[in-house]
């Protein structure tokens, strides 16, 4: 399984570790990477949370979202790819849109579902997950 959460941090230790030797290696993965992740977004739910051999059913989850706009915010930085910076762009439009919590502002740990029981029906503004959704605007939109 591949994660969109997982695989855009490991982007982000990738463009770090490109500063050591043999980084080419690390850049070229990285780039390997950011050419999956938009395979994984869908424009009316956001990035899947999962992969197999098609999007997984988990749509709308804060912690994949932005840890992908901060990933391809940082290659628009390192690499000057704007097609990068458009797709973060795109991510977060999607992420205000669904996710934007007005009247606390600030970013809800996932969008709400008619399914959801439980604890789920609760929705959270994790403040951990907001400043990576905060620092990814920031960057984007400096």
């Amino acid at each position: 399984m591949f994660y969109a959460d997982a695989n855009a941090m490991a982007v982000l230790a990738l463009f770090k570790a490109a500063a050591f030797p043999e980084g080419k290696k690390h850049l070229d993965t990285a780039s390997q990477v950011l050419v999956f992740l938009p395979q994984m977004f869908d424009p009316a739910r956001g990035m899947a949370h999962f992969w197999v051999t098609e999007p997984g059913p988990v749509y709308g989850l804060l912690g994949d979202n932005a840890w992908v706009v901060l990933a391809f915010t940082e290659s628009f930085f390192v690499a000057g790819h704007k097609p990068h910076r458009e797709f973060a762009d795109a991510l977060l439009r999607h992420m205000f849109q669904d996710l934007w919590e007005r009247e606390h502002g600030g970013f809800l740990d996932r969008t709400a579902s008619s399914d959801d029981v439980g604890a789920l029906k609760i929705p959270h503004l994790p403040i951990s997950l907001n400043a990576v959704a905060f620092e990814g605007a920031w960057r984007l939109h400096e």
